[in-house]
């Protein structure tokens, strides 16, 4: 397994995942249908790193790293 940056070309394989995180309805504030271009946006707006967990060529995972705070905040991750 290998631990890269996630690249926007990655995001159809990341997508399913996100999506059964989400199909409970009770780990994040996204409905499990979110659109494409929302999900997608989500991953890899500015100021967001994604990465991704490959092993054998397939995702099977990933996770990004963002400010926790915004401004004065932003230094705690």
């Amino acid at each position: 397994m290998i631990l890269r940056r996630a690249r926007e070309t990655d995001f159809g394989a990341m997508l399913p995942i996100f999506q059964k995180v989400l199909a409970p309805g009770v780990s994040d504030v996204f409905a499990a249908d979110i659109r494409y271009d929302d999900a997608c946006t989500y991953w890899f707006a500015s100021g967001v790193r994604s990465y991704v967990a490959e092993n054998d060529g397939h995702i099977i995972g990933m996770y990004k790293l963002i400010a926790n705070q915004r401004d004065l905040g932003s230094h705690f991750v």
